[in-house]
């Protein structure tokens, strides 16, 4: 029959874990006290494996042996290929995860067989942790260090000294280890002046841990079968009255007890900044604390607050320096805004002064002789001598930065070209005119269009004529739109006539500017009678209505003058009447502001401007033909 003997050790089964398949850190673990196998970071041994569960498998030293126990994983545990939930591991096999998941082997070393005890015969020599051998009463601790206490079935009195002076040198190393740390905190103690201090109490520093080394009188050991006569070693032979006497398990489990470290000097330092936060009780009273406590935390507020003082001297230097910036940047972003202002002040100025020499020159052409526009075109140099000097302003307050993107500058000076002002541009104004420049990619209408007018040299015409006018070359651009260029082009029928010609005049407004009409006028046919087919003619006409919209309702705006181009005098005049008649507050950007355009007159503009911004610079948005007005400075 076994005897009951207890057990109380973990240090002398070590477990040594060899990765063979899986992400997992190669090489080999060991391990002294139950651990972990799955995913989470909360696991000794992390698996990354997608096929392992959080928390897959536990291995576990409880009862004296090594336990394998599923967590409840999603794809169970296999030990040397069976599947299993929870069951003693021997001392080697091997562990995977699923099927066919991350493998290790496991080894399990006994570093007590034959060190200690001597067994009389082979049925004696079982590993340890069997149930043959010894019989676990009581879980095993985990932590490392814990000393064997053990009795075996027979147990000679030189085998018992041989195991107490084995347990007294595990004592002694721990002895050395807490005296190392008693040393740091007393080190800690005097150069924060708490130990030479009289008001301290230095039995607080007597009171650490010292060193521990068991004597043989302090170890009691319970009678064997094999030994009656011997009850104890130490300084008598008999064994002590009532509750006195104790047997192995119960007297070593008593003198090594598991005490706890003492504090590290990190821990101390936490410790006085706890208390010097939370400094009142839940009654509202002072917190006691006690003198060593209170002297280092004096040491350490004076410490804190003489290092601290420079720092905080380079913190109110770099305090000022921010300061300073922000008041730079503070001026710099006023200043900047008050520019801008000056500058569409500029602009605007440049608009008014525009409209109204183009106004004075309509008059001066029908009511003076040619020798008087001489004083007219004086202002007219000096209205470029203006636009070059607003050109720098913008180059100074850095409305075309260096660094600016190429296809983004050319749109701005195309608006500009316009009679837009860039710095009251709507946000979203060049992305949609970059969408527009897209829709023309997915066509072949323009290169097929400019194409035809390089052909037919209409170009250099169209520039001829615009400038003639004081008009920018341009609204060549328009004529793409309306005709694609073709001279016999005919619009649709419509309560106003039928539009004729590249140009797309209606009858009405052509024999206004002084276009005569075919006999099939009515009639939606080609008629070369009709000087709306006749390219330089109907040019001349469209630059003159151009000029006209351009002095009086669209008050110098040519995105205005588009849309009022697209819908018809009466209809423009109707709308751009709600606005203000003066450039600031007449303009396209306040057309989309304050009305509701329709979709139609929305995208003729833009597809336009977009042309003429294409035409700037082909080859810069990716398309294959030459500058179509290249020829103009």
């Amino acid at each position: 029959m076994a005897d009951d003997h207890t057990v109380e050790f973990s240090t002398y089964f070590p477990l040594t874990l060899h990765v063979i398949k899986g992400s997992v850190r190669p090489g080999e673990l060991r391990f002294i006290h139950s651990f972990r196998i799955g995913r989470s970071e909360e696991c000794e041994v992390q698996c990354l494996d997608r096929s392992v569960s959080r928390v897959h498998v536990e291995v576990i030293f409880e009862g004296g042996q090594w336990w394998a126990q599923d967590h409840q994983s999603r794809n169970g545990i296999f030990l040397d290929g069976q599947k299993i939930d929870r069951v003693p591991l021997p001392a080697s096999c091997s562990l995977t995860l699923g099927t066919d998941g991350p493998r290790f082997s496991i080894d399990i070393a006994n570093l007590l067989d034959r060190e200690i005890f001597s067994p009389s015969s082979k049925e004696d020599k079982v590993p340890l942790g069997t149930s043959t051998g010894y019989l676990a009463k009581e879980p095993i601790p985990t932590s490392p260090g814990v000393p064997v206490v053990l009795s075996p079935r027979s147990e000679s009195l030189e085998e018992k000294l041989a195991r107490l002076d084995l347990m007294a040198k595990q004592a002694e190393q721990k002895s050395k280890e807490l005296m190392v740390q008693r040393k740091n905190v007393e080190e800690v103690a005097i150069s924060t002046g708490a130990i030479d201090n009289p008001m301290v109490d230095k039995s607080e520093f007597e009171q650490l841990p010292g060193p521990i080394v068991p004597h043989a009188s302090e170890v009691r050991l319970s009678p064997s079968p094999s030994n009656p006569s011997i009850s104890e070693v130490g300084r008598s032979t008999e064994e002590p009255p009532g509750d006195q006497q104790s047997s192995v398990s119960s007297g070593l489990r008593r003198r090594f007890a598991r005490k706890p470290p003492p504090e590290s000097p990190t821990q101390i330092l936490r410790q006085v900044f706890r208390e010097h936060l939370d400094h009142e009780t839940e009654e509202g009273e002072e917190y006691h604390r006690g003198p060593s406590t209170v002297v280092i935390r004096d040491a350490l507020n004076q410490a804190f607050k003489q290092k601290s003082r420079p720092y905080l001297m380079y913190l109110g230097v770099l305090g000022a320096i921010a300061i300073l910036f922000g008041v730079v940047a503070v001026v710099q972003y006023f200043r900047l805004e008050s520019m801008k202002d000056t500058a569409q002040e500029i602009f605007f100025s440049m608009k008014t002064m525009e409209l109204e020499l183009s106004q004075l020159e309509n008059l001066v052409v029908k009511e003076l002789p040619p020798d008087k526009l001489r004083a007219i075109l004086a202002r007219r140099e000096k209205l470029q001598t203006m636009q070059v000097q607003y050109d720098q302003f913008l180059e100074k307050i850095g409305i075309y930065s260096s660094d600016m993107d190429a296809k983004d500058r050319i749109i701005m000076r195309m608006a500009r070209l316009f009679g837009e002002c860039e710095i009251g541009m709507p946000a979203d104004f060049v992305q949609t005119v970059k969408g527009y420049i897209d829709k023309w990619r997915s066509t072949d209408r323009l290169s097929s269009s400019l194409q035809r007018a390089h052909q037919r040299g209409y170009g250099s015409k169209v520039a001829e004529i615009m400038l003639r006018n004081q008009m920018p070359p341009q609204f060549f651009y328009l004529a793409l739109q309306e005709s694609g260029f073709d001279i016999e082009a005919i619009g649709p029928r419509t309560r106003f006539g039928i539009a004729k010609g590249p140009w797309q005049f209606i009858p009405t407004t052509a024999v206004d500017y002084g276009l005569s009409m075919g006999p099939l006028v009515e009639i939606r046919q080609y008629d070369p009678r009709d000087e709306r087919h006749n390219f330089e003619k109907s040019t001349t006409a469209a630059a003159k209505y151009l000029k006209d919209i351009y002095s009086t309702e669209a008050q110098a705006s040519g995105l205005l003058v588009m849309a009022s181009y697209n819908w018809g005098q009466t209809r423009v005049r109707n709308l751009i009447q709600r606005l203000p008649k003066n450039p600031r507050e007449r303009n396209f950007w306040e057309l989309l502001k304050k009305s509701k355009i329709p979709r139609e007159t929305y995208d003729y503009v833009f597809y336009i401007f977009s042309a003429a911004v294409i035409g700037e610079n082909p080859k810069l948005f990716g398309f294959p033909f030459k500058k179509p007005l290249g020829f103009v400075e």
